[in-house]
């Protein structure tokens, strides 16, 4: 987690690891949850990084912000 997670959501980097405060999944819009389950699903199973635009909440509640989430899976 880097920490362009504040500028995105408005919550310190600090939060997100481990899921120590919150998930980065509890950000994401509920219409956009399904496909980013699925790419970062296909991702793991072929040991392939993933790019996926999505939507998230931010902390101040200013409504959805537009993301690609990037990444790779780690064994």
């Amino acid at each position: 987690m880097s920490d362009a997670i504040k500028t995105l959501s408005g919550y310190p980097a600090a939060d997100f690891i481990g899921d120590r405060v919150r998930s980065y999944a509890g950000l994401i819009h509920p219409d956009d949850a399904a496909l980013v389950r699925q790419a970062t699903g296909e991702a793991a199973a072929n040991k392939r990084p993933y790019a996926i635009d999505c939507r998230i909440f931010h902390q101040e509640g200013s409504g959805r912000s537009p993301a690609r989430s990037r990444g790779r899976m780690c064994a």
